[in-house]
């Protein structure tokens, strides 16, 4: 895993749908769904994944259950449409790479040490997911289909923070 990099990000707005994740469960089964269904009804067309898009999951942590919100980064809402959207206020990420081709085992056990050591600098976000979720902690999941997840499956996870 590469160094981390740390990253000002302005409010992030993203279309798309929440799951609860159970079992290690398909997250992106019901943004599949909903995305196959783009060509046929006009609800779903709005958001769909093209090109150079950048799939996000974001998984909402609370103390008993997990929640993954997936799909993509939209600059405005749409009226009618069968995707919800999610606010995400803007925040200090700490940006780390996985390598989804190895044990992630370690990568995280680095990223928690990260956390740890740097406890005395910034401090997780809890966030109320616009209602959607009690107060929970989060980090954002990138995909970037387009470039590194296509070419060698890295993932970009940033989890937010605040500066103490």
């Amino acid at each position: 895993m590469e160094s981390v990099r740390i990253v000002e990000n302005k409010a992030l707005l993203l279309a798309g749908c929440l799951v609860e994740y159970k079992d290690r469960s398909n997250d992106w089964a019901k943004w599949e769904e909903m995305d196959s269904k783009a060509d046929v009804d006009p609800k779903y067309a709005h958001h769909h994944l093209v090109n150079d898009h950048h799939a996000h999951s974001v998984f909402l942590y609370r103390k008993n259950n997990i929640y993954v919100f997936t799909r993509l980064e939209v600059t405005d809402e749409v009226v009618d449409t069968a995707w919800e959207y999610m606010q995400f206020p803007p925040a200090t990420y700490a940006v780390f790479e996985l390598d989804y081709k190895v044990d992630q085992g370690p990568q995280y056990e680095a990223i928690e040490n990260w956390i740890k050591d740097n406890k005395s600098v910034y401090k997780r976000i809890e966030w109320d997911a616009n209602g959607k979720v009690d107060l929970s902690t989060y980090a954002i999941y990138i995909y970037k289909h387009d470039g590194k997840f296509k070419d060698s499956k890295i993932v970009e996870c940033w989890i937010p923070f605040v500066k103490q």
